[in-house]
């Protein structure tokens, strides 16, 4: 029993060397090793810890670049996205020639997509920057992971782009702003999505917002145009009623 504790404290003294704290090391090798063996254990919150030191005490050092851009991928998994943005923005700024730059970049701009708010109702910018970011990959790499990667997510900042225009759109549609509303989707486009179910929805609402404006020529044709496309065949039985609406001159006051 003696024995067993001797030996059990010798181990927590070991451990306790091994795992010392990454502002009482004064190697960069030792710290970025350490920094390392947390990464690769996915204990990226103390991973962070080694690499900030190597950045900040350490500039000269041939680690300095591995650890910058590890601590960036640490911030990334933890969904600390706009540190990961930071760090990968000085990144490519001061390493544009790293053999995996397209990487980084993508990176870089996941971390502006995914702060983006869910709610329709809060401003895009950051999506509409990172719609940047995936479009220049796309254009700088092409054929490879990177820009495959890079249009899908383009398809995904599209279709967002695209939500909150329709999400206005029947915000002025029910608040009466009839001539706001037409004019917001009129600009909507659809060009870059390959989601058919946006195209039914911005034309039919499109249409009702001709019908309570009295625009009834602009509204069958829209309609019209619904009923021949056989892509939103889902949509052609409301299209229908409505033109007989239309086409029988009746007024619309309620239940559109």
């Amino acid at each position: 029993m003696k024995n067993f504790f001797y030996v059990l404290c010798i181990t927590t003294l070991l451990v306790g060397c091994q795992t010392k704290a990454p502002h009482k090391i004064q190697d960069d090798q030792r710290l970025y090793d350490q920094g390392m063996h947390y990464f690769q254990k996915r204990s990226f919150v103390s991973a962070i810890d080694y690499f900030v030191e190597i950045k900040n005490r350490f500039p000269e050092s041939p680690y300095y670049q591995e650890a910058k851009l590890r601590l960036a991928d640490c911030y990334y998994k933890t969904q600390e996205f706009i540190d990961a943005e930071i760090e990968y923005h000085q990144f490519v700024t001061l390493h544009p020639l790293y053999k995996d730059i397209a990487e980084v970049w993508l990176k870089l701009g996941k971390s502006q997509y995914y702060q983006a708010p869910k709610s329709h109702e809060k401003d895009l910018t950051q999506i509409k920057a990172a719609k940047t970011t995936f479009t220049m990959v796309k254009h700088k790499w092409p054929g490879s992971s990177q820009a495959d990667e890079a249009q899908k997510m383009i398809e995904l900042s599209t279709n967002q782009e695209i939500e909150k225009e329709l999400y206005l759109g029947k915000f002025y549609y029910r608040t009466k702003k009839y001539k706001v509303a037409i004019k917001k989707l009129e600009e909507l486009s659809l060009e870059g999505s390959q989601n058919t179910q946006y195209v039914g929805e911005r034309n039919i609402l499109l249409a009702k917002a001709y019908i309570k404006n009295k625009q009834t020529k602009e509204a069958a044709q829209i309609l019209k145009s619904i009923i021949n496309n056989e892509a939103l065949a889902s949509y052609h039985g409301k299209s229908q009623r409505l033109l007989n609406r239309v086409d029988g001159s009746q007024t619309f006051h309620n239940g559109l």
